[in-house]
């Protein structure tokens, strides 16, 4: 290296640490309370850890709003089932002690949002003092993902039912234990409320829980289990998104909603034993994913009313999805669909065997259809390896005045999805988009070959995304 080399070099060093000092004053120099407010937004433990980065910085942490405290983060490895009992014995006391220490030195009384997430088996009397902590400092958002394999029944802070500034309330349990819900519950400020792998001892429970929450918006149940219940009810005036998930109940028990404002539905389950769905005068959206069983497709008189309920409650709707199970499950039990006047955007899942017939009878009754999405066309568990399209007889009246966009994905360059294609260019007269998300290169002959089949609609332009 020539000596000029040698002098730049330690020059750029210098001229870099220079720049970065730079950038470090530039956000010291933000006002505390602006910092504090960035500091909310890291785990707990590296916002803590700026406090080492100069005089400025050791306190500034204990102003924030947010706290996260997760073990992941606190200690090495509290889900190594490898580890030793001394070593994990210690790093749950490392946690503990940590979470306890910035309780105390927090110095704003008011905290927004207050997040656990501790896998490590714990006893009951730290996180209860931990969450009655977070609500005499009116929390705003709790949000809980907690190892309770120590009982059978989660007792949670009294308070924790009659806050009057909790917005949120997230629970997630790593078993299905019985939640305790007290018989005074006042949750007059809870919009949003999330429940997974909770365990409901009865059916009055969830019912109680719920019609305390006046202004609640956004319910989400997922992984639940209901024990001695005949009937889920959820009932609500306020209720805008509801998501029901994989439900553990006996088959016959009834699924009652009495939500007049509901404007999303998510039901992803095995079929029950009834759908009283009246009130979804408000519904814009659903999506129904049923999963059936053998033993469910031999109940026939059980499950028919159940199935005529459940499309009878979403024909309102603007967009919905079906999958593969829940069309065969209507294909095969509801006697005649209900007419779906606003349904403007319609999604179906991997279609197989006979639920292939139920979509003439969709498109007939799906009068206003603008969109039209499959997910899957894949003959893959098929018999004989065919999609079962059989054109209706009259071209459905959407077909010829209102589908706009047809969209499909994974094509394999199948002949059968190939003439599905067919059909829907030359019979979709205001057609502007055919959208086809091939498995296969562009370039291949049956590409080629879509592009050259005839239209019915003169602006209708095909899409290979």
């Amino acid at each position: 290296m020539d000596p000029i080399s040698k002098r730049q070099k330690p020059l750029e060093e210098s001229k870099k640490m220079e720049e970065s000092e730079e950038e470090e004053d530039r956000l010291s120099r933000l006002p505390s309370s602006i910092i504090g407010h960035i500091l909310s937004f890291l785990p707990t433990k590296q916002a803590m850890a700026t406090s080492v980065l100069s005089t400025k910085w050791k306190h500034l942490w204990k102003s924030i709003s947010n706290l996260d405290f997760d073990d992941w983060f606190v200690t090495k490895h509290p889900h190594n089932i490898s580890t030793t009992r001394s070593v994990r014995s210690f790093e749950k006391k490392l946690f503990i002690d940590f979470v306890y220490q910035v309780l105390l030195l927090r110095n704003v009384w008011d905290m927004n949002k207050f997040r656990l997430k501790y896998i490590n088996k714990s006893s009951a009397s730290h996180i209860n003092a931990w969450v009655a902590t977070a609500l005499s400092r009116k929390v705003r958002e709790l949000d809980l993902f907690i190892n309770n394999a120590d009982g059978n029944i989660l007792r949670l802070p009294g308070d924790l039912f009659i806050s009057t500034t909790l917005v949120l309330l997230s629970l997630r349990l790593t078993t299905r234990v019985s939640l305790n819900v007290p018989n005074l519950v006042s949750l007059n400020s809870l919009k949003i409320l999330h429940l997974h792998s909770v365990g409901f001892s009865d059916e009055d429970t969830l019912h109680r829980l719920i019609s305390s929450c006046h202004v609640l918006d956004d319910l989400s149940i997922q992984d639940c289990l209901w024990r001695n219940t005949g009937v889920v009810n959820i009932s609500s005036s306020s209720l805008k998104s509801l998501i029901m998930k994989t439900m553990f109940i006996d088959d016959k028990c009834k699924i009652v909603l009495n939500t007049p404002n509901l404007q999303h539905l998510v039901y992803h389950n095995l079929l029950k034993g009834g759908y009283l769905w009246d009130n979804l005068n408000s519904l814009v959206k659903a999506s129904i994913r049923l999963t059936l069983y053998s033993t469910a497709k031999a109940r026939d008189r059980v499950v028919k009313l159940a199935v005529s309920q459940l499309v009878e409650g979403v024909s309102g709707v603007q967009r919905l999805y079906l999958n593969g199970d829940s069309m065969e499950a209507v294909q095969l039990w509801c006697c005649s669909l209900p007419e779906f006047h606003n349904l403007t955007y319609l999604e179906l899942g991997h279609i197989k065997g006979v639920s292939w017939k139920l979509l003439p009878d969709l498109l007939g009754t799906s009068r206003q259809l603008q969109t039209l999405v499959f997910e899957d066309l894949s003959t893959v568990g098929d018999e004989n390896h065919q999609l079962h399209w059989y054109p209706p007889e009259k071209v459905p009246s959407c077909l010829l005045l209102h589908l706009k966009v047809i969209e499909i994905r994974k094509f394999r360059g199948e002949r059968d999805e190939l003439k599905l294609a067919k059909y829907f260019l030359k019979n979709a007269n205001v057609l502007k988009k055919l959208i086809i998300h091939p498995t296969v290169s562009k370039e291949s002959e049956v590409c080629k070959e879509l592009l050259m089949l005839p239209r019915g609609s003169k602006t209708c332009q095909v899409d290979f995304i």
